[in-house]
């Protein structure tokens, strides 16, 4: 194994280890939770990703990798201290940023490459990309880091375009993580529906 896909399986592996953790935890509560760790583990693994997909030249890949670092860099500062929330006004700015940053980079990737898989590629990280930040926002108004049922269904769909994208550019680092993905974001909605049943279960059972 050389040294560019070392890099590469380092990344998964990390994201690999917080999927396992968060979902081994959420069973033994038998609801969706973060573990300790989670944001510590994808932190290493964006960092990983990122350099790996700059050597690849994998302009949708280097762009979803920077967002979600900055995002999970945040994550573990409103972990250590959830009062330290931005303003309404700071986050819009952030956000705007972001999106900007996003069209700018998928107008000069689609210049250079006119195959429609890239289409797919970037239409999947564009749905990809809004996990974190729609979950960003509600952390920032709440105070609270949290995986709410809006973040999973997103993470279905933009991991299921990603994964044709990359099995287009035959990138199996990013097809395994994919494909792990996917089961794990499944079974989050299937925990996510089932304790939601539990509460109006119990509420019912009260009346």
């Amino acid at each position: 194994m050389d040294l560019l896909h070392a890099i590469g399986w380092l990344g998964q592996g990390a994201y690999f280890v917080r999927s396992l953790l968060q979902w081994l935890m959420s069973e033994k509560l038998r609801r969706s939770t973060i573990p300790a760790g989670f944001w510590l583990l994808s932190v290493l693994g964006a960092l990983a990703l990122l350099s790996y997909a700059a050597l690849r030249h994998d302009a949708v890949i280097i762009l979803g990798q920077a967002v979600n670092l900055a995002i999970y860099l945040r994550n573990l500062h409103l972990e250590s201290r959830p009062q330290a929330a931005l303003s309404t006004s700071s986050l819009r700015l952030a956000l705007g940023g972001l999106a900007l940053s996003f069209l700018l980079l998928c107008l000069l990737s689609l210049k250079l490459d006119h195959s429609p898989w890239m289409l797919v590629g970037w239409a999947g990280q564009l749905i990809f990309l809004t996990r974190f930040p729609l979950q960003w926002w509600r952390a920032e108004r709440s105070g609270k880091v949290d995986l709410p049922a809006t973040f999973w269904w997103i993470s279905l769909l933009g991991s299921t375009l990603l994964l044709l994208y990359a099995t287009w550019r035959h990138d199996w680092v990013i097809v395994s993580g994919q494909a792990v993905g996917l089961l794990a974001y499944g079974r989050n909605l299937v925990l996510l529906h089932r304790s939601h049943v539990e509460v109006v279960e119990t509420g019912s059972a009260r009346l």
